[in-house]
Parts: C-alpha cells; sequence; structure tokens
C-alpha cells in the first residue's frame, strides 16, 4: 500500500479518540509498524524517549517514508487515465490517483474534458454553464451528465438491435405484405392459388391472386369470427379453415356460414361457379325413383 493512503488510515482512525494523549498515540502506531519502519520506530524512540510529540513524531515520519515521486507519477498517471464508457468506474480511479496528485480547479477540470468522450462534454456545458463553486461540485456534475449521455447510449443501442431482429425475423401477424396466410412454407407458389379442394389453379388475367391488405381480406367477417379465427395460428383469419391461406382465400362462406364477398382476381368466374354449384346440386328428379317405362299400349 502507498504511504499516503496508508497514513490517511491512521490519521482517520485517531480522529475517532480525540481525548488520547500523544505517548498514547506513538504507543499505538509502533503496533502497526514492521521491517524498516519499526527500526526507525525504536532509533527514534532510543534518542528522544518520552519527549517525543505526536506532531514532531508524524512529521519526521512522513519526511522519511513519503515517496517524493508519487506526487509526480500520479500526475502522469491522471494524465493517461482514460474514460472506457463507465463514468463511475473512470472518475473513482480519478479520484484514488488525484490523492496523490493533488490537481484543483482548472487543472483538475482540464484532465476530464481530455478524457471523457464529446457527448458528455457538450451536454455538461449544456446544463452546467455556470462556475463550479468546488472541485467536489464539478466531479458530481460530471458524474450526472456521465451517467445520463451512459443511458442513452444504451437505450438506443437496444432500439437498434430490436430494429435490426426485427428485420431478420419473418413480418408479424398484421403485416399483409409478407404474410400470405398460414402453411406458407408447404402452400403453392405466389402466382397460384388452393381452392378448397386441393386444386390449384393460376390466376388469370395477370391479377394478383390475393387480398391487397388485412381489412380487405376480412371484410364482411363479423367480429365474433374474426376474433375466434385470429387466435388460430394454423387456420384461415378469414374463412376459418385448416390449410387455407389468409391473404389468397377466395372462399365464398365461413365455418360459421357467414356469405363473403367474391374475391377480385375471380372475375367472371363467380357466375361459372355458380352454375358449377347448380350442376353438382342434388334436384328433386335426381332423388326420386328412376321412372319406369310406361308399358306398350295394346291396340285391339
Amino acid at each position: 500500500m502507498p504511504f499516503t493512503s496508508w497514513w490517511e488510515s491512521v490519521v482517520e482512525f485517531i480522529s475517532f479518540y480525540p481525548d488520547s494523549i500523544d505517548t498514547q498515540r506513538i504507543v499505538w502506531i509502533v503496533t502497526i509498524l514492521s521491517g524498516t519502519a519499526l527500526d526507525w520506530h525504536q532509533h527514534r524512540r532510543h534518542i528522544t524517549g518520552d519527549r517525543d510529540t505526536w506532531a514532531l513524531y508524524t512529521t519526521h515520519l512522513q519526511a522519511e517514508y513519503r515517496d517524493r515521486q508519487e506526487g509526480a507519477n500520479a500526475q502522469r498517471r491522471l494524465g493517461e487515465l482514460e474514460y472506457k464508457g463507465d463514468i463511475k468506474a473512470y472518475l473513482t480511479e480519478f479520484w484514488a490517483l488525484n490523492i496523490y496528485a493533488r490537481c484543483t480547479g482548472e487543472s483538475l477540470q482540464e484532465k476530464i474534458n481530455m478524457a471523457t468522450p464529446r457527448a458528455i462534454i457538450d451536454m455538461w456545458f449544456s446544463h452546467h454553464m455556470a462556475d463550479f463553486v468546488d472541485d467536489e461540485h464539478l466531479l458530481t456534475a460530471t458524474y450526472e451528465v456521465g451517467v445520463h449521455v451512459e443511458q442513452r447510449k444504451a437505450l438506443e443501442e437496444l432500439r437498434e438491435r430490436k430494429k435490426e431482429a426485427g428485420q431478420k425475423d419473418a413480418p408479424g401477424k398484421d403485416s399483409g405484405k409478407g404474410r400470405k396466410g398460414q402453411g406458407e412454407k408447404e402452400g403453392p407458389k405466389r402466382s397460384e392459388r388452393t381452392d378448397l379442394g386441393g386444386k390449384t389453379e393460376r390466376s388469370g388475367f395477370g391479377q394478383p391472386c390475393h387480398w391487397k391488405t388485412k381489412e380487405e381480406a376480412l371484410a364482411g367477417v363479423p367480429t365474433k369470427e374474426r376474433k375466434e379465427y385470429g387466435s388460430s395460428k394454423e387456420n384461415c383469419w378469414r374463412c376459418g379453415r385448416a390449410g387455407q391461406k389468409t391473404f389468397e382465400c377466395d372462399a365464398g362462406t365461413t365455418t360459421g356460414g357467414t356469405t363473403l364477398p367474391t374475391a377480385p382476381w375471380q372475375g367472371g368466374s363467380s357466375a361459372k361457379r355458380k352454375r358449377d354449384d347448380d350442376k353438382n346440386a342434388e334436384t328433386p328428379a335426381q332423388n326420386s325413383p328412376r321412372s319406369q317405362p310406361s308399358k306398350p299400349r295394346t291396340t285391339t
């Protein structure tokens, strides 16, 4: 431990016993000395005897063991000290070195300004234009500004990471541009659509076979059914059927029986679908037993 730090701890300890006399203090300090320092104490004790005082003893002790280069070394290290993104760590080390360097006033402020980044300096001047009362006020203001700048930087980095993550991930469930519906990996290409029977058709007349927006796709779907279908990750949000793609759905009804608007890419195919449905529908004639051939009339 450097002598200055050790000596300050000694002075702080003795301050708790203000009523102690010089002899008691000298006897106590010998209990924490060792090596050459203990030899020095015993030699001094042999010369001065009981005439020694605490003031003289401490003066000679500091003159004997204080590092005369301690201040110069601390000044050099203080000038080389760098801010590494943590204002608290920087100021803690700064203050520890300044015990020996003893920088004050403009010299102290200059060293801080040279070590801290431009963002801290700019905010420091914008928030603390008045002259500082003392060095403690300066260091406190620098710490507060540094913490604010570091928090803002951390927030910007967090937002940037989220933005990058959002670009890498698939579009959200409300995106009509990138989401064509559930089951996309196993479905047909963009230029194709799948009807409820599993058959694939290409869109006619070069028209895109998908809804432009989510609201357009869900037009005509009651709110209750929207909530029910929208909670599923497998079924179509428009008709409620499994395997159907929401933005390519052209179903005529929902699973709840609600009639849906005709898909725009179907064009005039709605009439054909109706004719096909009528053709395939069961008629009373088909349901009735086959007519028996009439008996031939006999002539007489």
